[in-house]
């Protein structure tokens, strides 16, 4: 182990994977001694608890377990270095796994679309094996077999990694968890809950990584686990005690397995095969059938698997230049912009949500039209103006008569003069809009009011913009004005 400063030695090119115990970076080294060729590593940063102040006990078992193993197919722990506590890691240092860098892994080859020959996928499949049945020889079961697990570079060679749920078997008392292993490549007996298992779990999720390699796609692609034991037993056949004696004791059996006989499945996989691949042989479906066999104790081994007649008949596994991987591009890179992208198109829309909905939140306290949640936006009519209210509104008006230019107070035709009765008290003739309402209401006479509806119904005709017609005339002709446009 050793303590460097990271950004001496180092430059940090790009994150090209995550879980749950720590990132991996891709990164250069900046003091490399052979100049004309570049050299990339895969630095793993060790994820500290927030819970926990000293290391992490996972990260303790997975450097234990990398330096005792030693294999072609498995990734190699090079070094470990520490940085220098700062303020970036809360002053508690960071710590660093070196491992070789491989430009590809099977899930980013797999969902780019790369087409592999039946000669490719064996050649894949006899690199797998030999890996799981070197690490099982060591009495070492990884747990966590996937196809994002499998790593391959531009030579072809084939790498097992990630071995932070490995365990050792001669350090386990018999019992221990079964929520490990990622839920598309969880064996049934994990799924059902069972305390005692052995390498066959991973024998299983080597089974799902070749259906996978061969349809393209996972094979039982389940949210949750009642739905991965769905799908699981509808191509494999529900289990019962002569399948799988014993299987009805396990804790989740009468979980997630019916009751009913009636909803029972037989086994299918062969079939399920041969519809989606017409051109698989028997050899191919036997292999698979094996690997994928419900009951762990008759499940093959890496080491029988190996010995199957899969690996000897033609095509035979292809070479490891063959593969042709240096044609793709780094998947890392292609799924780190596929996210990169994801997650700016996600801010994108989360920012124009935030902005639609202040917006719509300062519409209903302003009560402006125009917002499809603003009730009170569409329930709104303009009021309706009454003679009660024409003084008001006159009297508002008055300073826009008045101060408009005098070429548009000229259009506007003078108010009808009414001749007061003799008996009347006599007043002064209107002399203009503001002189409509000067009478005292206590000295008017039948005369005056009369005069003062017609003053009125002509005025609201003008501030709408309609024709007056006297009520006196019963032509109307004569008095009849044009429609003014105020």
């Amino acid at each position: 182990m050793q303590r460097k400063d990271f950004k001496d030695y180092y430059r940090q090119i790009a994150e090209v994977g995550s879980g749950t115990y720590g990132k991996v970076y891709k990164v250069a080294c900046l003091k490399n001694e052979n100049k004309k060729e570049d050299k990339y590593w895969a630095f793993k940063k060790i994820t500290y608890s927030k819970d926990s102040e000293g290391f992490p006990q996972t990260a303790l078992r997975e450097i234990r377990i990398l330096k005792s193993l030693n294999h072609p197919n498995v990734v190699k722990l090079h070094d470990i270095i520490t940085s220098k506590p700062s303020e970036n890691n809360k002053y508690k240092g960071s710590t660093f796994l070196i491992f070789d860098y491989l430009e590809h892994d099977l899930w980013g080859l797999i969902k780019n679309g790369a087409q592999l020959s039946t000669a490719q996928i064996k050649c894949i499949m006899k690199q797998l094996l030999e890996g799981m049945h070197y690490i099982h020889s060591e009495n070492i079961i990884h747990r966590d077999i996937k196809s994002a697990n499998i790593l391959l570079n531009n030579k072809g060679e084939l790498m097992i990694a990630d071995f932070g749920l490995a365990r050792n078997l001669n350090s386990l008392s018999g019992h221990y968890t079964s929520c490990v292993v990622t839920l598309w490549y969880r064996s049934p007996e994990l799924l059902l809950g069972t305390k005692k298992y052995t390498t066959q779990v991973d024998i299983w999720s080597i089974g799902c990584i070749m259906a996978e390699l061969i349809l393209g796609t996972p094979l039982f692609p389940g949210d949750k686990e009642p739905r991965q034991c769905e799908l699981i037993f509808q191509t494999c056949g529900t289990p019962n005690e002569k399948n799988w004696p014993g299987c009805t004791n396990l804790p989740y059996y009468s979980t997630y397995v019916p009751s009913n006989i009636m909803e029972h499945h037989e086994r299918t996989l062969k079939n399920y095969f041969l519809k989606q691949k017409p051109f698989l042989d028997s050899v191919t479906l036997d292999f698979l059938d094996k690997l994928l066999t419900m009951n762990p104790e008759k499940r093959m081994t890496a080491k029988e698997a190996l010995e199957h007649e899969y690996f000897t008949m033609v095509p035979l596994p292809c070479s490891l230049p063959e593969l042709g991987l240096s044609k793709y591009q780094e998947c890392h890179i292609t799924l780190m912009n596929t996210e990169r992208k994801k997650r700016e198109n996600q801010r994108k829309q989360d920012d124009s949500n935030l902005r639609k909905r202040r917006y719509s939140e300062v519409n209903d306290k302003r009560g402006r039209p125009g917002n499809p949640h603003n009730e009170k936006a569409y329930s709104f009519k303009s009021p309706e103006i009454n003679l009660s209210e024409m003084q008001t509104t006159v009297s508002r008006t008055t300073s826009y008569f008045h101060g408009a230019s005098e070429q548009r107070m000229d259009n506007i035709p003078p108010p009808p003069q009414v001749e007061p009765e003799s008996n009347s008290r006599p007043y002064e003739k209107f002399s203009g809009i503001s002189n409509l309402f000067a009478l005292s209401s206590n000295h008017q006479t039948a005369s005056d009011k009369k005069a003062k509806e017609e003053s009125g119904d002509y005025l609201s005709t003008l501030l709408h913009g309609g024709s007056y017609k006297k009520k006196d005339s019963p032509s109307g002709k004569n008095d009849v004005h044009k429609k003014l446009h105020i």
